[in-house]
């Protein structure tokens, strides 16, 4: 907080103009960042003691329950719940969202229902509209019907949340239109994606974590080619990544997602045997080819260089991260 933020903006107070506009940062979700209450409270802190005068913050998180805590000791209005805010505000602006989204559909009475069905939810809408969004024109309403078809309206199924209905139509759509051999090799590479998210690995990393029932690249390919509206590939890193953490709390409940629930006690205990697999066969002595074992890492002036030459990335997320996450989360 003191490197990153206060003394560079601080720093920078001398050349700002009288007239400088106050900054608005945005830190979103952070109820998916390890520590974000250590850094709630530690921002709310150096905010109080006048260290960031002249930014302002808007934090979004849901409802964890140190998050909520640390939030009571502000005053009521530095505090907006969703639920407080009125149901036809944020209808207008999913709908705004949807035609602006989809243009060639902004008119149709199918958007307009979308809309509804949405309840509130952005996710909602914005999955719909990945599960939509590759079609043509004329593609993109048929597929529209039809998710609008696959599901009764919300006051038919109460029990049924809007968004696991919409989680559970791009499910169906990928591993129900394949036969039972294909469909298990899809769902097995869903489930490690979903037990390999700290950190996300690369597809070639992920085509061998999986090369007990596929090492086709290509097969990995598809498949998160397919979850387009739930999956995505970073361009910056190369990694796997979901879009919300919602389809991923979605997953691993066996009440909602029935069939296609991750069990992560056992995907973790597959993906440990694999990193052993992994570990036996391509791990040996001098793998650097080092011209002796006897010299420390700071005598080798090539060391990095040796280190991407030898060791695949497989490898090494199996020896550094992978075997370590799998074998804890099993325990716990």
């Amino acid at each position: 907080m003191k490197d990153l933020l206060v003394e560079p903006w601080q720093k920078s107070s001398s050349k700002r103009l009288p007239n400088f506009p106050p900054c608005l940062v945005v830190v979103d979700a952070l109820d998916e960042v390890r520590g974000g209450w250590e850094f709630l409270n530690e921002l709310i802190s150096t905010v109080e003691a006048g260290h960031l005068s002249g930014l302002k913050f808007l934090i979004t998180s849901r409802r964890e329950q140190k998050l909520v805590e640390r939030c009571t000791a502000l005053t009521s209005d530095s505090v907006c719940q969703l639920e407080d805010v009125t149901k036809h505000n944020v209808q207008h602006d999913i709908h705004t969202f949807l035609s602006a989204a989809l243009p060639d559909l902004c008119n149709t009475p199918e958007l307009k229902e979308l809309g509804e069905r949405a309840d509130r939810l952005f996710v909602y809408a914005a999955t719909a509209v990945r599960f939509i969004s590759p079609g043509a024109g004329g593609q993109r309403l048929r597929q529209l019907k039809s998710l609008l078809q696959a599901w009764p309206t919300r006051s038919a199924s109460v029990d049924v949340l809007p968004i696991d209905q919409l989680y559970t139509q791009v499910l169906h759509d990928v591993f129900m239109s394949v036969g039972e051999p294909i469909r298990h090799d899809r769902l097995k590479i869903l489930h490690t994606i979903l037990c390999t998210e700290e950190p996300p690995v690369s597809i070639p990393v992920l085509s061998g974590l999986t090369c007990e029932f596929t090492c086709d690249v290509d097969v990995v390919e598809c498949v998160i080619e397919y979850l387009h509206a739930v999956l995505y590939v970073s361009k910056y890193d190369g990694r796997i990544y979901w879009y919300h953490k919602s389809f991923y709390d979605f997953m691993c409940d066996s009440k909602r997602s029935s069939t296609y629930t991750c069990n992560t006690a056992t995907q973790h205990a597959l993906l440990a045997r694999e990193c052993f697999t992994i570990m036996k066969r391509d791990l040996h002595f001098n793998i650097c080819n080092l011209s002796s074992s006897f010299l420390l890492n700071c005598e080798v002036s090539d060391l990095t260089e040796r280190i991407s030459n030898h060791i695949a990335p497989l490898l090494h997320y199996v020896c550094c991260t992978g075997l370590n996450i799998s074998i804890t989360a099993y325990l716990i």
